[in-house]
């Protein structure tokens, strides 16, 4: 009775163990048995289902799947039977096939059952399967021919069943002379990084194996899941030691492997499907079903001594950064970026070399195309005091590297400089940030660590940096250093390089825009060859205030070269469809370029660059600096402005590469080169200010826009050989803003020196040419002037003023009139010189008195020489209107050898003409030639008249 109890209690437990491992061949047709081998070999004599210890009875094994119960092979029903002449499972024997001379596989009733024949796996005809081979098999319920197979030869048969249900499956039978041995393989302990990134793995045998044993990894970059896209390579045993390489895994963040045996070979096995490669398997090792893993996507190398690592990030423990500043490699360090990161947090950053750490450089490159990203709240790659770091996507070869942070308030930005970080370059990759935190930049130059040092000698070249996922990033590039004394400090001799700035935009900031030095610490850098845009158009709520391409603000150095830059448009070089605010309802602001400079002569470069392809809409009415747009603002410092290159500011070959589309009822001031303070002293020369549009949204609106090619509002400024406008291309500027009745006191001018703080400006040889207001009759107020002058004895000379026109039905005379060639309000004594005035045009026909001047003299002690004034037309049906080619009102300026030829355009309308008229003033006038000419009308009574000088009030005049 004992006995009983005790076996049934062992029958129990195996069954149960079964049950609990019951796969698809069991439970398919409702049994719980397992499954057996039978056959000739053995006498037809079925076992009890799932005893174990029968070599007749095959145990259930999943290989390398961490989940489920897998019908591609990689669930198995396995086992060995030892066939020996003596002492084995079984004697050899040959096996030809068909009834009572084959073998078969069956599925029993439950377990502790005897197995039937009722459910079993053979072949549909009579013949033999083969040894050391992949054999396919038939289920059948009735019929079928017993399976032929040739177990002659001594040794161990392992078989392995395909556990696809009750279906047909394949079979692998493989002999070795002795039994497989067991693979044992510890994983990290047991793998050694090659220099090229390659993996050498070893393992250890429980014996030596039999000549027939093949031994292999198997491995997948990325994906845990063996049933596709796996690789195969053989090892090396040296007794009981195994060794076998994974070859660098380009493209995989993580490579999964596990170690197994075959009697195939790697070339059978290469040939195999995914599955039949699982089933041709004697043992295997593979981490208790989920694989060994190791991290792949960065190989750290170092020389001193060589040593190289696999990491799965830079930025989390214990990833490449950490284990650089441990000093676990040193000397010459590269890190090559095999597969894609998505989990960098930003924790550790690469510290200076010193302590713990020893390398003389670090090279980050890619190894084809790469994702380097996370969502770091603060900055996810930080250059911590780092020297002689090169960050290089390549871009070339099939190679390229993304650098992402998605975190939208990400302090940092993507990549920051701190803490006197040096000699470093990040090139040719693409920086992604959508951080709108303020001062915040995908690049990001910070602080330094004390007195001396600063981020200094870094360039970013040739990179896109631009919008991540979360949102355009507030700055593209920002340097937020230490200011204050000592310069060493400052943040200096950078470079920004041949960049594209993309979509660097916060609709809601006070301040956001491209490239951003500020806080007043810094000094040396080359900004050059950039493209700065947007590939869409941008919205803005109320609280938005200015856009700017490049900004340099803050009490910075000297030594800032801003060359060949493009801003405007949708893609490089101000290309594509232009640069839009989508909409009138806010107050948006753009700026090109702003500087805030020393005042040490050449302190800023600005050379070659261009602005253009922009259409800004806006409800602002924004009067004061930086304007509501405005190309290059100076508010401090000296700067060389096209005095080498000349800079664009809008087109020279066509109209309306520059609109500003304004909704307001108020005024605003659109400048093209502006000079601000009295700490501004710009050299501006070269440029072209030319094709930009002034218009009203709705065209209702009262907006008055004042327009000023070059605007000196304070300061001290050289301003000459400029083009505004074009000589070819009529309305080149244009004016067409203040829409209703009312829209007074606003300009348009080629030239405006209205600084109350600084000292005389120079205006020579400039060419200010089809320059046009074209708004409504009912603009009143408007004035056209080529240059005018407010304050200080300046230089006026060699400038050609032409074609200039107005509709405005301004019938002020003098000063506020609507159209002039030079105007002058200083009290000093300005040199104007050998200009040329001509073809001006007003075009209105009001009834009223309309006046158009060449040269208006308010007061002062003027030199007026050598000019030449002609072509002054107006055509207003007044009988007041004006044509002079100078008015002196106050003063005693000296008038001398100037060439006044006017009325030979007046054809429609009569106009009173003088050539010369002083209506104030004690000048002096001598050596001018005055012809005057033109048609009389046939109206009656006539009017008109002509004076060559003209005299009115009571003058001292000397002639």
């Amino acid at each position: 009775m004992l006995r009983f109890i005790l076996r049934f209690y062992v029958l129990f437990l195996v069954c149960s163990f079964q049950v609990v491992n019951a796969q698809n061949i069991n439970t398919c047709s409702g049994s719980t048995g397992g499954v057996n081998f039978v056959g000739a070999i053995n006498g037809y004599v079925q076992p009890v289902n799932c005893a174990v210890g029968d070599y007749r009875v095959l145990n259930y094994r999943r290989i390398s799947v961490n989940a489920g119960n897998p019908t591609d092979g990689r669930g198995q029903w396995k086992n060995t039977i030892n066939v020996q002449i003596s002492g084995g499972n079984v004697t050899p024997l040959n096996m030809p096939g068909g009834a009572g001379n084959g073998f078969l596989f069956t599925n029993g009733a439950n377990c502790g059952s005897i197995g039937t024949y009722a459910r079993k796996w053979a072949f549909t005809g009579v013949g033999q399967g083969a040894v050391d081979a992949v054999n396919g098999s038939t289920y059948f319920t009735v019929g079928g021919n017993d399976m032929g197979l040739n177990m002659s030869a001594t040794g161990f048969y392992t078989f392995t069943l395909q556990d696809a249900g009750c279906v047909n499956a394949n079979y692998y039978v493989g002999r070795t002379t002795n039994n497989p041995v067991l693979i044992t393989h510890t994983g990290a302990a047991q793998r050694v990084v090659n220099n090229d990134g390659s993996v050498t793995i070893s393992f250890t045998l429980s014996a030596t194996p039999s000549v027939e044993e093949n031994f292999f990894v198997r491995y997948r970059g990325n994906t845990n899941d063996f049933s596709a896209g796996t690789s195969l390579a053989q090892a090396t045993i040296v007794g009981t030691t195994g060794t076998v390489t994974i070859p660098t895994q380009v493209g995989a963040s993580t490579v999964n492997y596990y170690l197994f045996s075959s009697t195939r070979t790697l070339a059978q096995l290469n040939a195999h499907t995914e599955s039949d490669r699982s089933l041709a398997t004697l043992n295997f090792a593979d981490n208790a079903g989920v694989n060994f893993t190791y991290a792949s996507a960065i190989l750290v190398n170092g020389t001193t001594p060589a040593s190289s690592a696999l990491y799965a990030t830079f930025t989390v423990s214990p990833g490449a950064f950490s284990a650089i500043n441990a000093g676990t490699h040193r000397g010459v360090l590269t890190a090559t970026v095999l597969g894609d990161v998505t989990t960098e947090t930003g924790n550790i950053s690469l510290l200076a070399s010193g302590g713990t750490s020893n390398y003389s450089s670090l090279t980050i490159n890619p190894s084809g195309n790469r994702l380097v990203q996370g969502n770091a709240a603060s900055q996810m790659i930080d250059i911590n005091g780092a020297d002689f770091v090169t960050i290089n996507g390549l871009n070339a070869g099939g190679n390229s590297l993304i650098i992402d942070n998605t975190n939208a308030a990400a302090s940092n930005g993507t990549i920051r400089f701190i803490n006197d970080a040096q000699n470093n370059v990040v090139r040719n990759c693409t920086i992604k940030g959508s951080s709108v935190a303020a001062n915040a930049g995908v690049v990001f130059f910070s602080s330094a660590a004390g007195t001396n040092g600063g981020n200094d000698n870094i360039t970013v070249e040739n990179n896109v940096i631009r919008e991540s996922s979360n949102g355009d990033p507030i700055f593209g590039i920002v340097s937020f250093g230490t200011s204050g004394a000592p310069q060493s400090k400052w943040n200096s001799n950078n470079a920004v390089l041949n960049n594209q700035l993309v979509n660097c935009f916060y609709a809601s900031a006070t301040i956001c825009g491209g490239i951003h030095l500020t806080n007043g610490a810094n000094e040396n850098w080359t900004i050059s060859g950039n493209s700065i845009y947007w590939t869409n158009t941008k919205n803005t709520v109320a609280a938005f205030d200015y856009w700017y391409g490049i900004r340099i603000t803050g009490s910075n150095g000297t030594g800032f070269n801003i060359t060949n830059n493009y801003i405007g448009g949708t893609s490089a070089n101000c290309s594509g469809t232009p640069m839009s605010f989508a909409s009138t309802s806010n107050g948006n602001k753009l700026v090109g370029m702003q500087l805030l400079v020393s005042s040490v002569v050449g302190s800023a470069n600005v050379q070659g660059n261009t602005i253009a392809n922009i259409v800004l809409n806006s409800n602002s009415s924004k009067s004061t600096s930086p304007y509501l747009f405005s190309g290059i603002n100076v508010e401090s410092g000296n700067v060389l402005i096209g005095t080498a290159s000349p800079n664009i500011i809008g087109s020279s070959t066509a109209t309306g590469s520059i609109v500003v589309n304004v909704a307001s009822n108020a005024g605003g001031v659109v400048a093209g080169i502006a000079n601000n303070t009295a700490l501004s002293n710009c050299s501006i020369a070269n440029n072209f200010i030319s094709g930009i549009s002034l218009t009203n949204a709705p065209v209702i609106s009262t907006a008055r826009v004042s327009f000023y090619g070059v605007y000196i509002n304070g300061g001290t400024a050289t301003v000459t050989d400029n083009i505004i406008g074009s000589s070819t291309i009529a309305n080149s500027i244009l004016n067409s803003t203040g829409n209703l009745a009312g829209a007074n006191g606003f300009y348009t001018m080629g030239i405006f020196q209205a600084n109350v703080t600084g000292s005389a400006a120079v205006i020579r040889n400039n060419t200010i040419s089809n320059v046009a207001y074209n708004g409504s009759t009912n603009a009143l107020a408007h004035q056209v002037i080529g240059i005018r002058t407010s304050i200080y004895s300046n230089i006026v000379s060699g400038n050609s003023i032409s074609n200039l026109f107005t509709n405005a039905p301004n019938v002020n005379i003098g000063l506020t009139s609507s159209l002039l060639g030079i105007s002058t309000t200083s009290t000093g004594a300005d040199s104007i010189a050998q200009n040329q005035i001509f073809n001006l045009e007003n075009t209105n026909i009001v009834s009223g008195s309309v006046y158009a001047g060449g040269i208006h003299i308010n007061t002062g002690i003027h030199s007026v020489h050598r000019n030449l004034i002609y072509g002054i037309k107006i055509n207003s049906l007044g009988n007041t209107g004006l044509i002079e080619g100078i008015r002196v009102v106050s003063g005693s300026p000296s008038i001398a050898n100037n060439m006044i030829c006017l009325g030979s355009t007046i054809t429609t309308v009569h106009a009173n003409i003088s050539g010369i008229y002083v209506f104030g003033g004690s000048p002096r006038i001598c050596f001018n030639s005055i012809a005057l000419s033109g048609n009389e009308s046939a109206a009656s009574p006539p009017y008109g008249s002509a004076y060559c000088l003209r005299f009115e009030g009571v003058v001292l005049c000397r002639l």
